[in-house]
């Protein structure tokens, strides 16, 4: 492996490259600088005192907190400093091999993102190892990260398992949901729901939105708890007030149904409403049935059959099979038959269970067959919660992917 040797402050500053943001969730990626500043003074100086020069001058004589500290002013523009990924990298190098645990984090975060460096996510692995090694929860629950994903290392779901409970038991609330998802799915581990919903319940108590999300689901469905409608709608509540928009959705659910709540219709379509402004595009097939049917609002067909629209064209099969619906009908504008069967199609290929026959009815075909589920060919079917916790994965690397 190639490595980089401690070097001097004034090697460092003549490195330069372009800051982008951090991608695994390690702690030190916080930062309150602004861009801009200058480089440190030089000795003799006016300014050869102030707090960015002394720290210089501390990690250039190979004090590996300092090292590390200037490193993140270096990359964040703080104490003054012009933001300068490059000599960022190099004092995170030097602060890692002197087996400062922020400066081997700092470097993973680099070469995983090729901040100031290459972009390595071998090396990235290796520091992370390194780092969680020395039982930091964050360093523990990013390499169980990338060893679920395989990046960087051979994917091995039962070691990632392994570090997120070093990580879960030292109560990182990210480990704990995420291990609860784990043993909701058997991945890495055998399948045990009472014991996935007491990491989700830990990780909810600690104000964690996804996981606040599961317990409401998990009392929704009665999958690792006795199911309960009040406090599943409470769960929800709070995922919703943290933001997350599919508790949101679930929220608008809730009231729209009067599950564990009384109901309100209106206030369920401004739930959905607020959903989408965040971008979830499932809750557009959500207002759309309430301008469909008037829950909650005036009825308005041509209305609904924008919403569906939206979220047809957004990828959502729901949105497709409705619109489709909508357009055999004649509902909210003119009927038309040819656009009807496109949409079923798509619906049927993006996995609705109904667009396939509906398809095939409007196409005067014959419907397609039922699969033989007791075949032995099949494969067993999946019971709802292990298909619900296959999209709460998806959505758990749809945020992974999102700060990357």
């Amino acid at each position: 492996m190639k490595t980089v040797p401690i070097i001097s402050m004034t090697a460092f500053l003549s490195v330069g490259c372009i800051l982008t943001a951090h991608a695994l969730d390690f702690p030190w990626e916080k930062s309150t600088a602004t861009p801009g500043g200058s480089p440190p003074a030089a000795p003799g100086s006016a300014l050869a005192n102030s707090p960015a020069d002394d720290l210089a001058a501390r990690a250039a004589a190979g004090d590996a907190d300092a090292q590390n500290k200037y490193g993140e002013a270096c990359r964040d523009g703080g104490l003054g400093l012009r933001r300068d990924p490059g000599i960022a990298f190099g004092w995170f190098t030097s602060a890692a091999r002197l087996g400062h645990l922020g400066g081997q984090m700092n470097l993973a975060d680099c070469y995983y993102k090729g901040v100031g460096t290459q972009k390595d996510l071998v090396e990235a692995a290796r520091w992370c190892r390194i780092a969680a090694t020395q039982g930091d929860a964050w360093a523990q629950y990013s390499l169980a990260v990338l060893l679920r994903s395989g990046e960087g290392v051979a994917k091995d779901p039962a070691e990632a398992v392994a570090w997120l409970r070093k990580a879960a038991v030292q109560g990182l609330a990210n480990a704990q949901n995420l291990l609860g998802v784990c043993l909701a799915k058997g991945e890495g581990t055998p399948i045990a729901l009472d014991e996935a919903f007491s990491w989700y319940l830990k990780a909810a108590e600690q104000n964690h939105a996804l996981a606040q999300y599961n317990v409401g689901r998990a009392y929704k469905i009665g999958r690792g708890v006795v199911a309960d409608p009040a406090a599943s709608y409470q769960w929800y509540s709070r995922s919703a007030a943290n933001g997350y928009a599919q508790g949101l959705r679930e929220v608008g659910i809730c009231l729209l149904e009067g599950r564990g709540v009384e109901k309100d219709q209106a206030a369920a379509a401004a739930r959905f409403r607020e959903a989408i402004d965040k971008g979830y595009v499932l809750a557009m097939n959500d207002v759309g049935r309430c301008c469909q049917y008037g829950w909650g609002v005036a009825p308005d067909l041509a209305m609904a059959a924008q919403w569906y629209r939206k979220a047809a064209e957004a990828g959502n099969e729901y949105g497709m099979y409705n619109l489709a619906c909508m357009l055999e009908a004649g509902q909210g504008g003119p009927a038309d038959a040819a656009q009807a069967l496109a949409w079923y199609r798509k619906a049927a290929a993006a996995g609705h269970r109904e667009a396939a026959a509906a398809a095939a009815r409007l196409a005067g075909q014959p419907a397609p067959a039922t699969p033989d589920a007791t075949a032995p060919e099949q494969p067993p079917a999946k019971n709802k919660f292990v298909e619900f916790m296959e999209m709460v994965e998806a959505v758990n690397d749809a945020v992974t992917k999102e700060k990357k």
